[in-house]
């Protein structure tokens, strides 16, 4: 009986302290005003970018939800609850932006579909990834030494013993 009030008690304890599942996040109503005046060719980019800002968002905190997991089931601890970041408050506002574009599109009988979000890492941390490996890690390498050992005529400064 103890083990299980200590296991519902940790369970209510850490349940606040894991990342946002992305999916269940809400988006934040936006005003369509500012994307009024906006063709649908516009329109359609525009979604397109927001929709290319939100995917690495989404990546960002999936990976921050599982080490919130894994902190709380090997630690105790989750680093979100320790002021790791999460996404959730932009996640929100690319949600709310694309809500206010579709509905924008809907109105103005635009017939481009909703840009797909791609869950990935941005394109700049792949790239600043890829340079960091290609730089080289410590000294150079000395080089090699030959195999065979100086004579006493080929060291300079000792004239009187190179005969």
């Amino acid at each position: 009986m103890k083990k299980a009030t200590i296991a519902v008690a940790a369970g209510i304890a850490t349940a606040g302290c894991v990342a946002s599942n992305p999916d269940s996040i809400q988006p934040i109503p936006i005003s369509t005003i500012a994307y009024q005046a906006l063709d649908c060719p516009t329109l359609a980019a525009e979604d397109k970018r927001v929709a290319e800002r939100l995917g690495p968002m989404i990546y960002y905190q999936n990976r921050q939800r599982s080490a919130d997991v894994a902190g709380i089931l090997l630690v105790g601890l989750s680093p979100t609850g320790l002021g790791s970041p999460e996404h959730s408050a932009a996640i929100a506002q690319l949600k709310g932006e694309r809500e206010a574009i579709n509905t924008v599109k809907i109105s103005k009988g635009c017939s481009e579909p909703q840009a797909p979000v791609y869950e990935r890492r941005p394109i700049s941390d792949i790239r600043a990834e890829a340079q960091r490996e290609q730089r080289p890690q410590g000294p150079a390498p000395l080089p090699a030494a030959s195999a065979a050992p100086a004579k006493k005529q080929d060291v300079p400064g000792f004239g009187r013993f190179n005969q």
